[in-house]
């Protein structure tokens, strides 16, 4: 075997894997969007035998052979800085995916299709009985997992690695007490809910989207974006990025947030590394954490800012001519703080205490604490404890979320790491960029796309999310600093 040709048969499997991939998000986004609910069960049929064949490339002997033929020292010396980059990549990926069968792929995503569909009737209905036994076949199956992967310390560890590499349990769990106590804290002293008289149409709230994406830099030749239950960003290829939003007819700025959360994925998405890496392991992020901490960053750190609101005020009232409120008012208006039953919907200073919530119940249900049938009542009373509000009805409680009911178990802690990684980032880019504000009031956004596709985006999975943000901001996860942005911003307001 040669060296040539071993990188060949790689780069092409690669390929393989990187379009099959494209297909099932394909399926999973029209699933969530425009399929029709009686095709579910055919749906789940067809996603899991993808899942499968996607499984079965990933784990196939002749790839590994040529991985490790490659990985040999004295082939490794003739490998390219980037191909090394891509085999060692792949194959701390391949020797994950051959500790899990193919059948338990299969099954997998089986449960998570038809358990998807499941959610989203009892949400409509507000009846967790009827998603109660697909969830506890998801977490049956999230345990046999954890028995395959068997990473040293706490089982939870074996699932946030999916999402968080590198990341364990041991380290979280103190960062998030931080968390918990200074923002438990902060909530009971900052509590002021606001109210305005704003009323939008879904015309307007649509055109507030799509204008706001302009500004931004997304060209609709590479996105599209449409309605869904809850919003979501996924690539189908390398210039298909697909987003979705909501418009909510009470919280009429509601849907231009959440498409600035998701156009911060899209624009992540779309910035991935291309060239020789654009069909590899190598173009993607190096985790959730650290792609959450994009959508976060504009939706929250630039979204809700004072000098965004200078800039956007006088938008919004084009498109809402009889807009009587002032910028101020806005301005205090979308920094509320109050005490939300919707993680979705939560403040700033909030928002994450909904996550430490989640973290908590997750880990139990995996330790044994805790069983599925009982999560309602858990739910409400942990809700009562980090928020101090109780739900009324199961789709404003236990139901409000999908993540469980497509398998998402260790994705929530991503959430609040996105949020510490965007606050790092923030102060990080102050440093590089003069008159910061000033550009932000001018809707110029230039130097902060050019900052994070050149610290972040460019550098695909080439670094861990840690690596990556001691190399553009100095440190790796500290949760101070973000407690310091919270401060600073909301002790003025």
């Amino acid at each position: 075997m040669k060296v040539r040709d071993a990188l060949r048969f790689v780069y092409d499997k690669q390929k393989k894997m990187f379009i099959l991939g494209g297909i099932i998000s394909l399926l999973d986004w029209d699933q969530k969007t425009y399929m029709p609910r009686k095709a579910s069960t055919d749906r789940a049929l067809q996603i899991s035998l993808l899942s499968k064949s996607l499984h079965q490339l990933m784990v196939s002997d002749d790839l590994w052979k040529n991985i490790e033929f490659l990985t040999r020292e004295k082939n490794v010396e003739k490998l390219s800085e980037e191909d090394r980059i891509v085999v060692e990549r792949l194959r701390r990926d391949v020797e994950k995916a051959r500790k899990i069968p193919t059948d338990f792929i299969e099954r997998m995503s089986k449960a998570e299709a038809t358990s998807y569909s499941a959610w989203e009737v009892a949400k409509k209905r507000s009846r967790f009985d009827i998603f109660c036994p697909h969830l506890e076949r998801i977490v049956e199956l999230k345990r046999e997992y954890c028995g395959y992967i068997n990473l040293e310390g706490h089982i939870y560890n074996n699932l946030l690695d999916d999402y968080e590499e590198g990341m364990r349990y041991e380290r979280l769990k103190p960062a998030f007490e931080y968390l918990g106590d200074k923002l438990s804290r902060l909530l009971n002293k900052l509590e002021s809910e606001k109210k305005i008289d704003l009323k939008l149409s879904k015309k307007a709230q649509e055109r507030l989207s799509f204008t706001i994406l302009k500004y931004l830099g997304l060209k609709r030749d590479r996105f599209r974006m449409d309605l869904s239950e809850h919003p979501f960003t996924t690539r189908l290829s390398t210039f298909d990025v697909r987003i979705t939003t909501r418009y909510v007819k009470d919280k009429p700025l509601s849907s231009l947030f959440s498409t600035m959360h998701e156009a911060g994925h899209a624009i992540y998405e779309l910035n991935l590394p291309k060239g020789r890496f654009r069909y590899t392991v190598i173009s993607d992020a190096p985790s959730l954490g650290l792609h959450e901490s994009q959508s976060r960053f504009w939706e929250n750190i630039i979204g809700r800012n004072y000098s965004f609101w200078k800039f956007f005020y006088p938008i919004l009232k084009r498109i809402e001519p009889a807009l009587k409120t002032s910028v101020e008012e806005i301005y205090r208006y979308v920094n509320s703080v109050e005490r939300s039953l919707i993680r979705t919907e939560a403040d700033e200073v909030s928002y994450n205490l909904h996550i430490i919530l989640r973290f908590e119940i997750e880990t139990e249900l995996l330790n044994g604490e805790i069983e599925v049938k009982d999560l309602p009542e858990i739910w409400n009373e942990k809700m009562e404890k980090f928020l101090g509000v109780k739900p009324k009805s199961d789709r404003e409680g236990i139901l409000q979320d999908m993540h469980w009911s497509t398998g998402d178990f260790g994705y929530f802690p991503s959430y609040t790491i996105g949020n510490v990684y965007s606050a790092q980032q923030f102060y990080a880019m102050r440093d590089f960029i003069d008159d910061l504000d000033a550009k932000i009031e001018h809707g110029d956004f230039k130097e902060i796309l050019q900052w994070l596709s050149e610290n972040i985006h460019r550098f695909g999975r080439i670094y861990t999310s840690e690596e990556l943000m001691r190399r553009c901001c100095g440190e790796g996860l500290n949760p101070r600093i973000f407690i310091r942005y919270i401060e600073s911003k909301y002790l003025d307001i």
